[in-house]
């Protein structure tokens, strides 16, 4: 069926195209899209080291904690990017016990593929953008490793807040107008309207 009637598109998304749990994921990763910085992680996040500093902010506000011992006496190698405690001895990465701990990828191509990820939901295009070949080639990678990443990001992104990704990439609030209920019909095109069109690819 090909829509010519506009109006009538809007009603058939408005009620039975859209469904509550539909309606509120989608919500969800244009939520995040939005909260991307304008520049791109690509810009904001110029290097490994920055992605770095990022997720150590994240992760620890007040400052490192061992993941050992919960210690907070805490040095850094910069030249290897290793957090030592000097109470147990223990060395880490700023990943470890984090869901990108096994990760081999580098922290900034782990970025990179968060933002695409949210890109691809946001729009709606992800069964056709993210399959797993098309996923590798844009990063760079193996096949495997991008299968692996796609996985253990979808997961960490699809928790309220964006998960540990989100927090970390996300860093441009967009407050929700007061007189707009969260997650209602209203939410869902108000976040729909402000998003930029597909990039051509």
């Amino acid at each position: 069926m090909l829509w010519t009637d506009t109006s009538l598109l809007i009603d058939c998304l408005m009620t039975a195209s859209i469904r509550p749990a539909a309606n509120t994921l989608r919500i969800h990763w244009m939520t995040l899209f939005l909260q991307v910085p304008e520049p791109g992680v690509a810009s904001t996040f110029p290097s490994v080291v920055s992605c770095n500093q990022r997720l150590a902010k994240v992760r620890w506000p007040e400052g490192p904690v061992c993941v050992g011992c919960q210690g907070g006496e805490v040095g850094f190698l910069e030249s290897r990017q290793i957090y030592y405690c000097r109470s147990c001895n223990y060395q880490c990465s700023v990943k470890a016990k984090t869901f990108l701990h096994r990760s081999r990828l580098d922290l900034r191509t782990c970025f990179l593929a968060g933002e695409d990820i949210i890109r691809c939901h946001a729009h709606g295009n992800e069964w056709s953008e993210l399959t797993g070949h098309a996923f590798a080639e844009r990063l760079g990678v193996s096949y495997v490793a991008a299968r692996r990443i796609k996985k253990s990001l979808i997961e960490d992104l699809s928790q309220v807040g964006g998960g540990l990704m989100g927090k970390c990439i996300c860093t441009n609030p967009i407050p929700k107008p007061e007189d707009i209920n969260k997650n209602s019909r209203e939410h869902y095109f108000w976040l729909y309207d402000q998003l930029p069109p597909p990039q051509q690819r």
